[in-house]
């Protein structure tokens, strides 16, 4: 089964209905969404596929709004690893008020998540999932209640708005490359920046539902540049350490800004540099992880430090 998805919110396991959340993430906003349920089967020797468990998943890809949602992803996965979620399908009738269902995931049944961060030359960017595999029991009680025309009535709006269907674009706000320091120093002009990207993602264990706890943070972070001189590709083959301390930094309209501090020792460093008639360029590779627990977020308003610790 899937469905579209007029309302989707993410929030911490421990939710109680009626109570103010303390991470509540709105799948506003949504570059692309799915809602599915699906069989998980046995096959038999002569090929017959019986259904035996259900699966419930939820996929989003979500842009950029606001206040930065890495502090609330960080808090459902350091408060339990596990989170609730309400689904409400696209309405079937205006009024009286008729959903294509209204999928309630709150206390035992917990999903489990995963996320992947991205900040690129064009756009930021996250992908959340919530999956869980029910009995049959479980999952008859979760299509029962789907049934009511019943929608949580949460104490506090997301990022400001939380109506039936939000959409935020009014606290859409564009961001784009400050710059990138290596052990302190910027390494290169704006100018000669190619591109660049960085990805966080979450690195999970399964439990016997296939429920993701996110146990690590894993990094990617990519820099091409061109114009490259032999001073500067000199320069990127001296570092005195392979794995050096780097800063990012994202930065908006006024008051809103986003830095990245990797500890030296986090990030190892690979380099690739091409000469060609078209252009010169160097192309720096940072990847690493750490625990979730050395992750030091530091809000202040709309900015945001992220210290990722050794």
């Amino acid at each position: 089964m899937s469905m579209g998805i007029r309302r989707g919110v993410i929030l911490e396991a421990d939710y109680l209905t009626g109570s103010e959340p303390s991470a509540l993430i709105n799948l506003a906003n949504r570059k692309s969404s799915s809602f599915a349920i699906e069989d998980q089967t046995v096959t038999l020797a002569n090929g017959q596929q019986i259904p035996n468990m259900v699966k419930h998943s939820i996929e989003a890809e979500i842009s950029k709004v606001g206040v930065n949602i890495l502090p609330k992803i960080h808090y459902l996965v350091t408060e339990s690893g596990y989170v609730a979620a309400e689904i409400i399908g696209d309405r079937k009738k205006f009024s009286p008020v008729q959903y294509d269902g209204v999928f309630r995931y709150f206390g035992s049944n917990m999903l489990g998540f995963n996320f992947e961060y991205n900040i690129n030359d064009r756009e930021v960017f996250t992908k959340l999932t919530a999956s869980r595999i029910f009995d049959k029991t479980e999952h008859k009680s979760l299509v029962d209640y789907a049934q009511v025309d019943d929608i949580e009535a949460f104490s506090v709006a997301p990022q400001n708005a939380l109506a039936e269907r939000p959409e935020e674009l009014s606290l859409f706000h564009g961001f784009g490359f400050d710059y990138l320091k290596i052990n302190d120093s910027l390494f290169f002009e704006k100018v000669n920046k190619k591109n660049f990207s960085l990805k966080i993602t979450g690195k999970s264990t399964k439990n016997m539902y296939e429920m993701d706890k996110v146990e690590r943070y894993t990094y990617e972070l990519n820099v091409t540049l061109v114009n490259v001189s032999k001073e500067k590709l000199k320069e990127a083959y001296e570092f005195t350490s392979l794995a050096p301390k780097v800063e990012l930094s994202i930065k908006g309209v006024t008051g809103y800004l986003e830095k990245h501090i990797f500890d030296q020792g986090v990030l190892a460093l690979a380099r690739d540099s091409k000469i060609a008639e078209e252009e010169n360029t160097l192309a720096l590779k940072f990847t690493g992880s750490i625990p979730v627990n050395m992750l030091e977020l530091i809000v202040a308003g709309n900015n945001l430090v992220a210290n990722h610790h050794l």
